[in-house]
């Protein structure tokens, strides 16, 4: 279905006066509220809902599009309405230009985060955001974006919700390398791959944490006695030398990018997973993380 099919040129706001992120908030929902008759008390809920949700965090897009959006009980409908401001709006020291509002089913987050994809494809489509942004009614923002031929998908994959932005290491990595990568990208796991890029292996921060801890530790019933260690001392004078081949693991599970959800999450459900690497062939081509399911699906 074109995303275009689910615009309303009534819930479009052209030339949009208003002066923050609360004021495009509003400002659409009394829109949303004329062409729905919701009386005074939905709006208001609505409202509340949708600012809760701001306040976890804006959902914002690097080409100046911001995504407020709720979730509601008993709701069985998807509304998305769009706010071209007079002026850019500051948003978490952000200049948002284009906003869309959307509200859907709390259980569904099929269809919002599908749209969520296409409005990400659109945004970055400099031609036609120029066309949005310069329309003088709202029927030419429906063109423009049905112009753009985007359409929405039916289903989420893994490909969809998968972190394409990773980093990976060689097996001749030092560990002190692996080390300063995960604090410098706030990881803590990296896909270990050869000289063709193939993957061959995954280290994590407890395959290297275990290296500062002495083998007999797990055989000791009382360990009292690690007070008078020095923290990962062990590790701290080796990470320089030891290699992440001999620390790394073999990738013994593996999603591809059309896994589905359901598949993913049970796969980190089952082996107790927090990242999971997704592959086509021998090549990886992201990395499927726990925090995907809580962040995007739970609370996205």
């Amino acid at each position: 279905m074109k995303l275009s099919s689910f615009l309303n040129h009534r819930l479009i706001k052209v030339n949009h006066a208003v002066e923050n992120n609360e004021g495009v908030i509003k400002g659409l929902l009394e829109t949303i509220c004329r062409e729905y008759n919701w009386n005074d008390e939905i709006r208001e809920s609505v409202y509340q809902k949708v600012m809760e949700r701001e306040e976890l965090g804006a959902t914002l897009l690097e080409t100046g599009v911001a995504i407020p959006h709720a979730r509601l009980e008993n709701f069985q409908d998807l509304i998305i309405a769009l706010s071209i401001p007079s002026h850019p709006i500051i948003v978490e020291e952000k200049e948002i230009r284009l906003f869309f509002l959307i509200l859907t089913s709390k259980v569904s987050s099929k269809l919002y985060l599908n749209i969520l994809a296409a409005v990400a494809k659109l945004s970055k489509n400099q031609e036609i955001m120029q066309e949005i942004l310069k329309a003088g009614r709202p029927e030419e923002v429906i063109r423009a974006v049905e112009k753009s031929g985007l359409k929405v998908k039916k289903a989420l994959v893994t490909a969809d919700l998968m972190d394409k932005e990773f980093f990976t290491v060689s097996p001749l990595s030092t560990l002190k390398e692996v080390i300063d990568l995960f604090f410098k990208f706030r990881k803590e796991y990296a896909p270990v791959v050869d000289e063709e890029g193939n993957l061959v292996g995954e280290v994590d921060a407890f395959d290297i944490i275990k290296v500062g801890i002495p083998d007999y530790v797990t055989s000791m019933a009382s360990l009292d006695f690690l007070r008078s260690f020095e923290p990962l001392e062990e590790l701290l004078r080796s990470e320089e030398e030891i290699r992440v081949e001999k620390v790394m693991r073999k990738p013994q599970i593996t999603l591809s990018p059309d896994s589905s959800l359901i598949e993913a999450a049970f796969q980190l459900y089952r082996h107790r997973r927090r990242y999971l690497p997704v592959v086509e062939g021998d090549k990886i081509v992201g990395v499927f993380t726990l925090s995907d399911l809580i962040i995007k699906i739970l609370r996205g």
